[in-house]
């Protein structure tokens, strides 16, 4: 019998308005050739019943203690175990306790304990262990038999004189794709089936017949004989919308003794909602609902991305769009976090987020500290624009089990389908809501699919009409939803021809802010529904929120205090109401009339008046402490460095000069400098800035307070960090550096933060006409680069100055190294380059592991298609990783002979004839294994820290450098440290010199090498 595998169901393989017609037909052809199940997320997610009551879980029953054994062992790769968690999943509807593991494992007796037992086999050749079959022949717990396995159990035991029936064989040939329950007839997605026969029509029942509608041939499907119920297939193989598994979904009502009342609820999601997204069509959209009186579900994902285009827009950035967002919710929305940008390396939307396309697997070496800190960003991006999403969408449906167990602490809810291993093909879908699945939330289903874009009406109608007949059909479950997705660019009649179409098949829309919901942090949470909780501040003070059904304010409660600690309260809350609770760094006011007004007026007056450029040409000058050394040196040469890496002009103003500040639009005020500012430059800095001019400076200090900003005298220890236009980049500093915390208002903008408490490091704030970016920390005292601390001091320039440089773009030349971008895909950075003006990059050629090469040949491919030249780019002493590993007698050494340390590189013995040989040998065979345009052979030299004044970090000390010394000169190298030792470079010139000819004449002889 052929492996199947449950059909992928619908897979969110997102496809934007925007998208290109070719982009959109090969992703529905790839789904298409995959199955009915997976299909693209743009999601219109309907649930079906007859009130509130449908959401709640149903009244209390006798806890069923249920055992599931599965074909072979308890193995995350072993694929009946896939269908054996598909089964967990499905008890979660029901009051039960399970227990699941590979029938290998078996003891006999062990149902005994149990009061149902499910065994599901898999592959056709499938024995039983002789514990669990003796057990099925002698014991009268309840058990029920799906799939293969019982073929050989009639073999070998009485099965047919015990139960009445057998198993003869599979049948592969005739194609059983229907299943017949008394007037009901359902889609067999898998063709195969065991053959019964019956031996004794007085013992058994059957209760429903698979049919052949090719050779019209009716055999049984489900059969029943005292205490064993046999299902003739795995009802999860192959399961589409109208399938015999939403058979088997219901019956599990029966075979558990659990009935639950007949109501179908619908729901209904408006999908892959992003910051780009048209307002008025998202408002159109609400309206239309609310005028049907149709609660409905909005999946927003709440920051947008394009690495390709270098595009990064979040809520924040589109006002309008939040304000269409709440007015949904107005209308009856319930707002979903699908994802946080909905992508890994590619487009927001196209792309998935927590899953590597690129291999079709779980993303390698995430963490759940990871995906939790991506998770905090986008609940913080959702809560600080006033929305509160208490649902969570896996983007595409498709994530690992890391994924769901940490998104699990954070979501009590999710609305979508769940992989069941971790394997793209093996994903489930859920004909009713599941109260606890097997990670511990509760799941609402999606049943339906959506309605594909195309241009062509018609065959949009027949899609919808193909989701109503399966809605339709839906209804078999007793207690089953309608749920489906819709994307906001498609046609509105079209929503209305699907709403409308549900309704008239008994299906009511319910609202799942009904249902008891929460989404938490470690210190914020959002609740629907009457629960208690518990967070955790730090020295912050607790704002909380409570709101109605339409989203409208009930009461806002701000703490007179700050609070250091744990937060617990019991919350009580009517039907539909929202309560949230999260820390702030200050204590909002209510602005009065007259400052509404201005505020109103004043936006009005840019939207429709402003003609300025969304950008200027920086005009920058920086004060400069010429006696500034160490740590405030580095600061202030770092804003140099920063500025001038991008070609713009830093004019320089000493201490003691006056500058005349007319001439420029951005002042750098390092904080080494402020101590030696006059109150007259006090006063000229502050005129410039009120005047609509633009400063930057960093660390506590008085002009920073003179210009607003505020301190606590509360410090912070500061060492991870978040920024907030980059969250996905983790930024974690060498060294821990202490700040004071800021207490800002709420019109100040937030760019980096504090990873641990999420205090702001970075703002920016207004300052009369002008504004202020403060970095709270040093902005960098460890290097003269600008990288150490805040490596997008550039993009809060842009963003929040809207100065940048100018840059010739005709012909520039970059250098890339793949490790330091391993998350973006080549399209997106050759697209980047092109629209930048890069005509030649410089490629690091060291990226080849033991199990991982760098893939060059389509980068080569790609950057010659759009005119760009292609260097591979070497750096010897190093080769790469792999040959160092390989070869650890060619390592460089230090004097105590340990390996050289590995700075940035992985040094070899450039002093070893065959190591050279070897390393030529790579470059080579890198070289004439790709269409490299050149060679760019970069920083060919001796790590040796600070020379002769770092021994420990001296090269070369590898020992045929020892041994050449001694032949050559006389020299015992490693004596050259050793104070005592005559050949002490520091008391014997003769030695210093004739170790850097050495060097030099080792150098010279690598370069012949390799370029001969």
């Amino acid at each position: 019998m052929a492996v199947h595998r449950p059909a992928p169901f619908r897979r969110s393989i997102i496809i934007s308005a925007s998208a290109d017609e070719s982009r959109r037909n090969l992703i529905l052809d790839k789904q298409r050739n995959r199955t009915v199940r997976r299909i693209v997320p743009i999601i219109m997610f309907l649930l079906v019943a007859c009130s509130e009551r449908v959401l709640a879980a149903p009244p209390a029953a006798q806890v069923k203690s249920v055992l599931i054994l599965v074909e072979g062992t308890t193995d995350l790769k072993n694929y009946a175990l896939g269908d054996g968690r598909q089964l967990a999943t499905l008890l979660g509807h029901f009051d039960t306790r399970h227990t699941l593991k590979g029938v290998n494992d078996y003891v006999a007796g062990e149902m005994k304990r149990y009061d149902l037992t499910f065994y599901i086999g898999f592959h056709a050749a499938n024995t039983v262990p002789a514990a669990f079959a003796q057990d099925v022949l002698s014991l009268d717990n309840r058990i029920l038999w799906l799939n293969t396995g019982f073929q050989n159990f009639s073999e070998h035991y009485p099965v047919s004189k015990r139960f009445g029936f057998s198993v003869s064989h599979v049948d592969s040939t005739s194609i059983f794709d229907a299943v017949r329950f008394g007037t009901k007839t359902f889609n067999k997605g898998e063709p195969n089936l065991n053959v019964v026969n019956v031996s004794n029509r007085q013992k058994v029942t059957v209760t429903a017949a698979a049919i052949s509608t090719k050779r019209k041939r009716e055999l049984p499907y489900i059969i029943s004989s005292g205490n064993l119920t046999y299902i003739a297939d795995s009802p999860f193989s192959g399961a589409g919308d109208s399938d015999r598994y939403l058979l088997f979904a219901d019956l599990l009502h029966d075979f558990l003794g659990q009935d639950h009342e007949e109501l179908h609820a619908a729901l209904i999601r408006i999908e892959d909602v992003t910051p780009l997204d048209d307002p008025d069509r998202l408002r159109e959209i609400a309206d239309v609902l609310a005028a049907k009186g149709v609660p409905f579900l909005v999946g927003v994902v709440p920051i947008y991305v394009d690495p390709g285009q270098g595009l990064r827009v979040s809520l924040s950035d589109k006002p309008e769009l939040v304000d269409a967002l709440k007015y949904m919710v107005h209308n009856g929305a319930t707002i979903m976090m699908h994802g946080v940008t909905h992508q890994y390396k590619g487009v927001s939307t196209s792309d998935f987020e927590f899953w590597d396309e690129s291999t079709n697997t779980p993303i390698k070496g995430q963490t759940a500290e990871e995906i939790g800190k991506r998770l905090e960003t986008g609940i913080q991006e959702f809560m600080k624009n006033g929305l509160y999403p208490v649902i969570w969408e896996t983007p595409h449906y498709t994530g690992s089990f890391l994924l769901y167990q940490t998104v699990a602490k954070y979501f009590s809810a999710a609305m979508e389908q769940r992989l069941s291993l971790e394997d793209f093909d093996y994903s489930q879908f859920f004909p009713y809501i599941i109260h606890r699945d097997l990670f511990g939330q509760r799941l609402f289903p999606e049943t339906l699919g959506y309605v594909p874009l195309n241009p062509d009406r018609k065959i949009s109608e027949t899609h919808i009409q193909n989701m109503l007949r399966n809605a339709k059909t839906m209804l078999a479950v007793r207690d089953g939803f309608a749920s489906c997705f819709f994307h906001s660019f498609l046609d509105i009649s079209l929503l209305n021809e699907l709403v409308d179409g549900i309704q008239r098949l008994g299906y009511t829309y319910v609202d799942p802010t009904s249902e008891t919901l929460w989404v938490k942090t470690r210190d914020r949470v959002i609740l629907t529904g009457s629960q208690s909780y518990e967070i955790s501040l730090q020295d912050q003070y607790l704002a909380e929120g409570y709101f109605n059904n339409k989203g409208e304010v009930l009461r806002r409660v701000v703490s007179d205090k700050r609070i250091r600690g744990t937060v617990s309260k019991s919350i009580e809350l009517k039907e539909g109401e929202v309560y949230k609770a999260e820390p702030v760094e200050f204590r909002p006011h209510e602005p009065g009339i007259v400052e509404n007004l201005l505020s109103g007026t004043n936006r009005i007056l840019t939207r429709f008046f402003s003609s300025e450029p969304d950008w200027h040409d920086a005009r920058v000058a920086i004060l400069w402490n010429h006696y500034a050394r160490g740590a405030a040196y580095n600061d202030q040469a770092s804003f140099l460095a920063a500025f001038r890496s991008v070609n713009i002009r830093v004019d320089t103003i000493f201490i003691g000069q006056r500058p005349d500040l007319k001439l420029y639009n951005l002042l750098i005020a390092p904080y080494g400098f402020i101590d030696s500012l006059r109150p007259a430059d006090y006063d000229a800095i502050v005129r410039f800035v009120e005047a609509g001019g633009n400063l930057i400076t960093d660390q506590k200090n008085d002009l920073a307070e003179e210009l607003g900003i505020r301190f606590s005298p509360t410090q912070l220890r500061v060492r991870n960090v978040r920024d907030r236009m980059y969250p996905e980049e983790p930024v974690t500093w060498r060294y821990v550096e202490l700040m004071n915390k800021l207490d800002i208002e709420d019109v100040d903008e937030v760019f980096c933060q504090d990873a641990s408490t999420d205090a702001p490091l970075v703002i920016g704030k207004a300052a009369g006409k002008g504004k202020v970016i403060f970095f709270g920390t040093r902005f960098d005292p460890l290097t003269q680069r600008g990288t150490s601390h805040y490596p997008y001091i550039l993009d809060y320039v842009k963003r929040y100055f809207k100065l940048g440089p100018v840059i010739r773009r005709e012909n520039l030349e970059a250098y890339f190294d793949p490790g330091f971008r391993h998350t973006f895909s080549v399209e997106d950075l050759i697209k980047q380059w092109v629209r930048t003006g890069i005509r030649r990059i410089h490629v690091a050629g060291w990226h080849q592991y033991p199990k991982y090469s760098y893939d060059y040949a389509r980068l080569i491919r790609l950057a010659h298609a759009n005119g760009i030249l292609v260097y591979a780019w070497l750096e010897p002493p190093q080769v790469n990783q792999m040959f160092w590993t390989n070869h650890p007698e060619w390592r460089e050494k230090t004097r105590k002979g340990d390996d050289a340390p590995r700075a940035w590189r992985y040094s070899i013995a450039l002093t070893d004839p065959r190591c050279v040989d070897s390393m030529a040998v790579q470059f080579r065979k890198l070289l004439e294994s790709y269409d490299w345009d050149g060679v760019n052979l970069a920083e060919l030299y001796f790590e040796s820290g600070k020379g002769f004044e770092t021994p420990d970090l001296f090269t070369p000390m590898h020992p045929s450098a020892i041994r050449e010394m001694r032949s050559m000169y006389g020299i015992e190298l490693t004596d050259i440290f050793d104070q005592n030792s005559p050949f002490y470079w520091k008391l014997n010139q003769d030695v210093r010199e004739k170790v850097i000819e050495y060097r030099i004449n080792k150098l010279d002889q690598v370069y012949d090498r390799l370029l001969t």
